[in-house]
């Protein structure tokens, strides 16, 4: 990615130092002892003036970190550099990329981060990105239109099995999201399931103040 998508590849680093701090200064790439290629952080080291840089290889970066980072080159990088698709033709695939728990590890702060990085890689390209999550701050950094792409799983009285359905097709949605944020919903077990058989659309009007 580095010498092929360079743009892309920009783009995974400013991420990394949007996450990490100011002191990365890139990614760079480490021959081991047993003959491999580490990927590893180039930060500077002491005062910023003084020039010095030390590189911190995978092994003592955080799992948090190495998530992203994973996720961001598998969502950024043109379908032959996954070896996906006919080889010699570019994105002659498109992959759907499956992410669980994708805020494992990063802290709360960040989820807008990862939000964004979802939303650029499918702008981006024509695939398809599925991501599950726990996280009510990464369901509040989801604003706008953003809202009709979650789907809520629940599991089925009747028949026992996991169902899917739009979240914004729930018949307490308009109810529950006057009273605070997705987030706030999640957390107090609201918005988890289609159990309620109405549909009250003028609980919007007291997000409005629509009297």
């Amino acid at each position: 990615m580095q010498d092929r998508q360079p743009e892309a590849f920009g783009h995974v680093q400013d991420l990394v130092e949007r996450i990490v701090d100011e002191r990365v200064r890139g990614l760079d790439f480490s021959d081991t002892s047993l003959g491999d290629v580490m990927v590893g952080l180039r930060e500077a080291l002491g005062p910023f003036e003084a020039g010095a840089e030390q590189f911190t290889p995978a092994r003592e970066m955080s799992d948090g970190l190495l998530r992203v980072l994973g996720v961001a080159l598998v969502l950024l990088a043109d379908a032959e550099l996954l070896e996906v698709g006919v080889p010699g033709k570019r994105n002659s695939a498109v992959p759907a990329v499956f992410v669980e728990e994708i805020e494992n590890g990063l802290h709360p702060s960040q989820a807008s981060l990862l939000l964004d990085l979802l939303v650029d890689a499918v702008d981006s390209s024509s695939r398809q990105v599925v991501a599950t999550t726990h996280s009510p701050a990464l369901l509040d950094a989801a604003e706008g239109s953003l809202n009709e792409s979650i789907l809520v799983c629940y599991r089925d009285s009747q028949t026992g099995l996991s169902c899917l359905v739009p979240m914004v097709d729930l018949p307490q949605y308009p109810e529950d999201m006057a009273r605070g944020s997705i987030g706030d919903n999640v957390t107090a077990g609201r918005l988890t399931g289609p159990f309620r058989s109405e549909q009250n659309i003028h609980s919007f009007d007291d997000i409005f103040g629509i009297a």
